[in-house]
């Protein structure tokens, strides 16, 4: 052929023989990392603990990640998000209904999701993708949205009295027991719980309940470790409970666990909403009646906060001194809350030996 011929020649003639070449292929371009790339990686770095509290992370993951997907139907890669679509993600929530169909979901909730989210955005860019911006960062919440205080109500008298009606009548005995503590006490739900027994100090002149983390209940934060003091019924549930638990490590054995805490609530919530349907009234409300409490009276604040489990560093100057004295000066405060008399003067000499 003409091109076989051609080859000889250059053979003959010494010439370069130029060889076909293949034709080249385009770059490569590197796929964009996405949200979901971004999540894997979060749950693989962040995401410990007991079975139980991995697979409730990565359920509450996996609800925030459908969030955005409803919120903005096609999500971008993560490089080319913009502020706009944080935005759009906020504004999805704060218009979404709650779980329960009473109401949109409150702004705590809302934060909560926006913080996980930024905290997903923000450990794919420092460790994997330092280019990468994060457009949650400073997205703050309208001004128009209501207030944290204003998601939940403190109960009228009224309905604390028949709630603990029908709880007495119809709840299982340690449900009355948490119920009683809660209401006199302003104490968490988780930190009623999972008391153990060793921490209901029922004996001496100050009785209280050391809230304390333990392998089976983490506290909220470090201002949540605390004594709060015993008095009135309180003192006379956490008796009851004490002698109930027996040999048992645990108060309220049944609730003790990971999942002990939701499941006292739901049962609480069940025999509040046959008394009211107000969705600001929750069995949380109690903190805030503890709240309404101590202000109504002249609790000191700062006396308030350390009740409440919400002392900060910045107050503790007022608490210079033993345990032993917070004690006397939170269960006056607590006694003063409820009305009721004032303790007999403890000596300085004889808090030694609390």
């Amino acid at each position: 052929t003409i091109k076989a011929n051609e080859i000889k020649r250059q053979r003959n003639t010494g010439a370069v023989i130029e060889t076909p070449q293949a034709p080249s292929r385009p770059p490569e371009i590197a796929a964009k990392p996405t949200l979901e790339d971004a999540k894997t990686f979060y749950i693989k770095e962040r995401v410990s603990g007991s079975d139980f509290a991995q697979k409730k992370r990565k359920v509450r993951i996996e609800a925030t990640i459908k969030d955005i997907e409803a919120a903005l139907g096609k999500v971008p890669d993560l490089p080319d998000w913009t502020v706009d679509d944080a935005y759009k993600v906020r504004d999805y929530l704060l218009s979404r209904p709650k779980a329960t169909g009473e109401g949109t979901l409150g702004p705590a909730s809302v934060r909560r999701t926006l913080n996980d989210i930024k905290g997903i955005f923000s450990l794919y860019r420092d460790k994997k993708m330092r280019t990468m911006h994060n457009p949650f960062e400073r997205l703050e919440l309208p001004s128009s949205a209501v207030s944290e205080k204003e998601e939940r109500d403190p109960l009228p008298e009224a309905v604390i009295s028949a709630t603990r009606a029908l709880i007495i009548e119809k709840a299982n005995p340690d449900l009355r027991l948490i119920w009683r503590l809660l209401e006199g006490t302003g104490c968490r739900v988780a930190e009623i719980a999972g008391l153990r027994v060793q921490d209901i100090i029922t004996e001496g002149d100050m009785p209280h309940l050391k809230i304390v983390g333990h392998e089976k209940r983490r506290l909220k934060n470090k201002s949540a470790k605390r004594d709060v003091p015993l008095v009135g019924d309180a003192l006379s549930a956490a008796i009851e409970a004490v002698k109930l638990a027996g040999k048992q490590v645990y108060a309220f054995a049944r609730y003790s666990g990971e999942a002990g805490p939701n499941s006292a609530s739901q049962s609480l919530m069940q025999r509040l909403r046959e008394i009211t349907t107000n969705p600001l009234h929750v069995v949380h409300s109690l903190r805030h009646n503890m709240a309404d409490r101590c202000d109504l009276s002249g609790v000191h604040p700062t006396d308030k906060t350390a009740i409440l489990g919400h002392l900060n560093a910045g107050a503790s100057e007022k608490f210079y001194g033993s345990e032993a004295t917070k004690r006397v000066v939170l269960t006056r405060a607590l006694r003063k809350a409820f009305g009721l008399p004032p303790e007999p003067v403890v000596n300085a000499g004889d808090l030694s030996k609390q």
